[in-house]
């Protein structure tokens, strides 16, 4: 199923600060309202409450990016707060449920201890 991942919002409100097109903009906070409809109060994976993450947690990396970069440009805490959510409710408690051992592990057949031995 589609959700976050590869997105080049950064880039779109990189333009839209240089530019001012507000069409870059508009666009910027659309993948923010995907987002929010993933991780937000109510959204698919509601990151408001503690859930392990699939085995792609880029979902979740990208999105917070995507979330940051929209907050620091108009500072909508709604942004801030989901994006705590997502690392609190998703990412640290993946970790703690299951170890690391689960990030990266999975999609690309890999086992990280196979690269960061210890």
């Amino acid at each position: 199923s589609p959700g976050p991942t590869h997105t080049w919002n950064g880039g779109l409100i990189l333009y839209y600060l240089l530019t001012g097109d507000k069409l870059a903009w508009e666009a910027a906070e659309e993948n923010g309202k995907g987002v929010l409809n993933y991780y937000g109060p109510g959204g698919i994976y509601d990151a408001s409450h503690p859930g392990c993450t699939d085995d792609e947690i880029r979902y979740e990396g990208w999105s917070i990016v995507i979330l940051i970069n929209l907050y620091r440009v108009n500072g909508n805490q709604e942004y801030l707060n989901v994006a705590k959510n997502i690392a609190k409710n998703r990412l640290l408690y993946t970790e703690q449920k299951v170890g690391n051992e689960q990030f990266g592990y999975g999609h690309w057949g890999v086992n990280p201890s196979d690269f960061y031995p210890g």
